[in-house]
């Protein structure tokens, strides 16, 4: 299925997303993760440095909507996951 994907011109984002590929630090962080991971491959610069001279996103960074605190308690809602994406 990936080859025939692959050869029929399917796969063009998945190449992007697996170039950032991240895997959640906290169990109660999967919709941070999964947001840093997009927002990344989407190319969307953050702003602000992460380590180094490098400007891409981590889960940390994404607090605009609700306290890390409450998140590593709780999770994110979709809503929650949506405003954070438009921050």
């Amino acid at each position: 299925r990936f080859a025939s994907a692959l050869s029929n011109g399917g796969c063009e984002a998945y190449f992007h997303l697996a170039e950032h590929f991240t895997t959640q630090s906290k169990p109660t962080f999967c919709g941070l993760g999964t947001l840093s991971m997009i927002l990344n491959a989407l190319a969307m610069d953050p702003g602000r440095v992460y380590i180094g001279p490098w400007r891409w996103y981590h889960e940390e960074m994404l607090d605009c909507c609700k306290n890390l605190d409450l998140v590593e308690k709780e999770g994110i809602t979709f809503d929650e996951f949506c405003c954070l994406a438009r921050c």
